[in-house]
């Protein structure tokens, strides 16, 4: 059953990437997110950065780590603590990029399960602006 949520969950965001709009404004909220929202700094998450970047076997505790904060996101029932948290994981992503790239085998399924709560969210700051407008 959870993999038909997922299954009508990543047609919806196919859907949803297919408006131009919607994809102009979730690159404006991305791009927002990266360069004018401070993200708070956390010690064991810079610690295990700065680790990489001596030693890649730090990267199985940085992917653990980003899956445990995301995880602890959902679980908040606070939806603005719980999005401010799925934001955060998601901006730690969005500065390794390039790691991202090269070790796909470790940060790929973060990335996508990441996707499937963040576009949501962006979707529906997106569905409440257009109802603004009208």
């Amino acid at each position: 059953m959870e993999n038909n949520k997922m299954t009508e969950l990543e047609l919806k965001i196919e859907a949803w990437l297919e408006d131009e709009q919607f994809v102009k404004f979730a690159e404006a909220r991305m791009n927002h997110e990266i360069k004018n929202v401070p993200h708070s700094v956390d010690p064991w998450f810079d610690e295990m950065e700065e680790g990489f970047e001596n030693n890649e076997e730090y990267v199985v505790p940085m992917v653990e780590y980003l899956y445990c904060r995301m995880h602890m996101a959902k679980l908040c029932t606070n939806r603005r603590k719980r999005e401010k948290e799925l934001w955060w994981v998601w901006y730690m992503l969005a500065m390794q990029t390039y790691f991202i790239e090269l070790l796909d085998e470790y940060y790929g399924t973060l990335v996508e399960e990441l996707r499937l709560e963040i576009m949501p969210m962006i979707h529906r700051e997106y569905v409440k602006l257009q109802r603004r407008k009208k």
